[in-house]
């Protein structure tokens, strides 16, 4: 699996977006974290999953902790790996930019508000792009859709955010946790409808 960096956003890859050291450590070396990522496409074409982890930039005044991310491209929009590596780029960007007086929660709805809301303008663009192109209705045009996930450990709390179905666990003594619920309705046939995504409506509901 190749490493690519974060800001090289390829709808055309076929490998998933992987941004990830081998350790990070914060707070003056008091927290070390070992990191590493793999991912699948399973059966289809392309990978439009997107990972990534890192701690504060060592400019950085304040030490907001160590972020790891993951995102998973909704399979039926066009624009779905774009997405997924632009949640994971964008969340860094971001997040490490906050200022200092906001706790670490505050920072994290914020930063996935404004990405959320680049989403959706991204959609847009792109449907009224393809209205002028193509001369039609804009049915066609690609969505920026995926799940995401995070969590940001900082001294001895971990905090958690999450929309869509990929899921954060734990792992101890070889047994697993999950620490979130996923965002979906179960149908028939064994199959989910997911029901939160980023990128899908104006407001984030569950974070």
């Amino acid at each position: 699996m190749s490493t690519n960096s974060s800001d090289n956003i390829n709808a055309q890859n076929t490998e998933a977006l992987i941004d990830i050291p081998d350790s990070i450590s914060a707070e003056k070396g008091k927290l070390k974290l070992l990191t590493g990522g793999y991912s699948s496409a399973g059966v289809k074409p392309q990978n439009e999953d997107a990972i990534g982890a890192t701690g504060s930039p060592e400019n950085s005044i304040t030490n907001k902790g160590i972020v790891a991310l993951v995102a998973d491209g909704v399979s039926h929009a066009k624009a779905a790996a774009k997405a997924s590596a632009f949640c994971i780029s964008e969340f860094k960007k971001i997040y490490f930019k906050s200022p200092a007086t906001w706790s670490t929660q505050h920072a994290i709805s914020d930063t996935l508000s404004k990405i959320n809301s680049a989403l959706l303008n991204n959609s847009r663009y792109d449907k009224n792009q393809n209205k002028q192109q193509s001369n039609n209705d804009g049915h066609n045009h690609s969505q920026w859709l995926t799940t995401f996930s995070g969590i940001i450990f900082s001294s001895a709390t971990a905090h958690i955010f999450h929309i869509g179905d990929t899921q954060i666990l734990r792992v101890r003594k070889n047994q697993f946790q999950a620490l979130t619920t996923p965002h979906n309705q179960k149908l028939g046939n064994n199959t989910n409808l997911l029901t939160r995504a980023m990128g899908a409506d104006n407001h984030l509901k569950g974070v």
